[in-house]
């Protein structure tokens, strides 16, 4: 069996949580339209604070922490506060100290997490290659289904 990449692990624990393309599309919006609040210099908006993180903000559920946070190359260990702490701070003390979770060190790292979420629930959200479905096209046009031989990985053709 082949050995899944890391980004690989992260979409099948996104899929096997979500099971449904229209959760993970939702979550998708949530961190576009997050990112795109961040972008725009953090304009008065009745969802979006500057001093909530993306669990607050994009209303996470503990799965996140438990589930993906600790995939993310840059994780802190704890899944409470999966970003970093600052000088020398506890992750939980650079959260309550940080007035906006999005600017300076410590907001970089956040925005690579949410960029880092969103990537992969955009590779989520599409749909999974199919085994059977994969052909090879040949120079003449034709098309020949692949079959993988029992004893090594090389495709042999039918």
């Amino acid at each position: 069996m082949k050995k899944l990449t890391k980004e690989q692990l992260v979409v099948k624990a996104i899929r096997e949580t979500f099971q449904h393309k229209p959760n993970i599309e939702h979550y998708q919006k949530k961190f576009e339209n997050l990112l795109q609040w961040i972008q725009l210099g953090f304009p008065m908006h009745l969802s979006f604070r500057p001093n909530y993180g993306l669990c607050d903000n994009c209303k996470l559920s503990s799965f996140f922490g438990t589930k993906i946070f600790p995939l993310w190359p840059e994780f802190s260990g704890d899944t409470v506060y999966p970003i970093k702490g600052i000088g020398g701070k506890s992750n939980a003390t650079t959260y309550f100290d940080t007035e906006n979770m999005y600017i300076g060190t410590y907001g970089k790292r956040r925005i690579r997490l949410l960029r880092w979420l969103l990537r992969h629930f955009e590779l989520a959200a599409k749909p999974e290659p199919k085994q059977e479905d994969k052909h090879v096209k040949l120079n003449s046009g034709n098309t020949k289904k692949l079959v993988k031989k029992k004893s090594s990985d090389t495709p042999k053709q039918m």
